[in-house]
C-alpha cells in the first residue's frame, strides 16, 4: 500500500467501516511509514475531540465526522475572497471607522505641525552646521594619517549539525543497489548512494560510498543516529574535499527530499547548508552553477499545499556566490 491510498481510506479506517484485509494492510503501512502514522494520529485526535464535544448524557450521537462536515454552511465559510471581505467588514466595522477618522486628522494636522517645528529649528541648525564643518575638516585630516585598509569579518555559511553526523568505514565489496557514480572535479574520487536504487527513491536506509581511484579503495559513510530513520537521498560534489548531500526521511512515499548538508570528507564532519524549516517543503535536487570563479547553488523544492500531502508544486531557491565558511 502506498501513502496516497492510505490517506484516501483514512477516514473510513478511523470510523471502522472497512474490511478486515484493508484494515490489516493500513495498520502494517503505518508501522513502516512515520509520515502516515503522524497523519493518522492527528486525524484520530480530531475525531476524538469531535466525539467528546458532542457527547451528551443519555443521548446517543450517531452522526459521523463526514456527515458533520457536509452539514456546515459553506456559504458562511466560503473561500471566496469577496465573501470573506464582506464578513470581515461587518465584524470589524467600528474599528475601521475609528482608523479612518484618525487617518484624516493626521493628514490635516501633520503638515502644519512639521512646518512649525522646521521654522523653530532653522536658527539652531545654522550653529550646528558650523560646528559640523569644523569637526569634519578635523576628521578628514586625521583620516589621512590612518591606514584605510579595512578588516572584513566573514560570517559562517555552514553550521555543524550534531544530530546528523557520519562514521567512515573501509569496505571491500562494490555497491550493487546504488545510484550512478559522480566524479570529483580532479577526477580522483567518485561517490554514489548505496541501498536506495538507481534513482535513490526506494524506501529504506542508504549510505554514501566513496571510491579512491588512485588507491583503489572503497569507503562507506553511514549516519550515526539511525534511530531517527533518516537517509542520504541526493549527493553532488562541491569541490575535491566536500560533497553536498540532501538528507530526508527513509520511509514514506510522500516524502521526496529533505534538507541540504555539506560533508567534509577529510574531517568527517557534516554541516547544515539550507534548512527549509517546514515539514511541507523538501529539497529534491540541486544544480551547481560555476560562473566567474563563483558558485551558485540552485535548489529545487517540492512544496505540499494541503495537510494530507497530496497536492504540491515546485519552487526554486538560489544561493548566490556560495563559499564554505565553517562555524566550527
Amino acid at each position: 500500500m502506498n501513502c496516497n491510498t492510505f490517506i484516501k481510506k483514512l477516514n473510513d479506517f478511523i470510523e471502522g467501516s472497512i474490511s478486515n484485509d484493508l484494515k490489516k494492510a493500513m495498520q502494517e503501512h503505518m508501522d513502516n511509514c512515520e509520515a502516515c502514522r503522524k497523519i493518522y494520529d492527528e486525524e484520530k485526535s480530531i475525531d476524538e475531540m469531535l466525539r467528546e464535544a458532542l457527547k451528551i448524557d443519555n443521548v446517543d450521537f450517531k452522526s459521523s465526522r463526514s456527515e458533520i462536515m457536509k452539514s456546515i454552511d459553506r456559504n458562511r465559510y466560503s473561500k471566496s475572497p469577496i465573501k470573506k471581505f464582506y464578513y470581515h467588514l461587518r465584524k470589524y466595522k467600528i474599528t475601521y471607522v475609528f482608523c479612518t477618522a484618525l487617518a484624516t486628522l493626521l493628514l490635516v494636522y501633520t503638515p502644519l505641525l512639521m512646518n512649525r517645528i522646521h521654522t523653530t529649528n532653522i536658527s539652531k541648525n545654522k550653529n550646528v552646521d558650523v560646528a559640523l564643518k569644523k569637526k569634519n575638516n578635523y576628521e578628514s585630516k586625521e583620516n589621512e594619517k590612518i591606514d584605510k585598509k579595512e578588516m572584513k569579518v566573514e560570517e559562517p555559511t555552514v553550521f555543524l549539525d550534531k544530530n546528523y553526523q557520519f562514521t567512515k568505514t573501509k569496505i571491500e565489496v562494490e555497491p550493487s543497489f546504488n545510484t550512478s557514480w559522480k566524479y570529483s572535479p580532479n577526477n580522483k574520487y567518485s561517490v554514489c548512494i548505496e541501498g536506495k536504487g538507481e534513482n535513490a527513491v526506494e524506501e529504506g536506509m542508504g549510505t554514501i560510498i566513496l571510491k579512491d581511484k588512485d588507491k583503489n579503495e572503497l569507503w562507506q559513510f553511514s549516519l550515526t543516529n539511525m534511530k531517527k530513520q533518516f537517509t542520504p537521498k541526493y549527493v553532488e560534489w562541491l569541490d575535491n574535499e566536500n560533497i553536498l548531500i540532501i538528507i530526508g526521511r527513509a520511509y514514506g512515499t510522500v516524502t521526496k527530499g529533505g534538507n541540504l548538508y555539506l560533508l567534509d570528507l577529510d574531517a568527517i564532519k557534516n554541516y547544515m547548508v539550507y534548512d527549509t524549516k517546514d515539514t511541507k517543503k523538501e529539497i529534491m535536487k540541486l544544480e551547481k552553477i560555476n560562473k566567474d570563479k563563483n558558485v551558485t547553488l540552485k535548489l529545487f523544492i517540492n512544496v505540499y499545499e494541503d495537510e494530507n500531502l497530496i497536492k504540491s508544486h515546485e519552487e526554486t531557491v538560489k544561493i548566490d556566490n556560495f563559499k564554505v565558511i565553517f562555524d566550527k
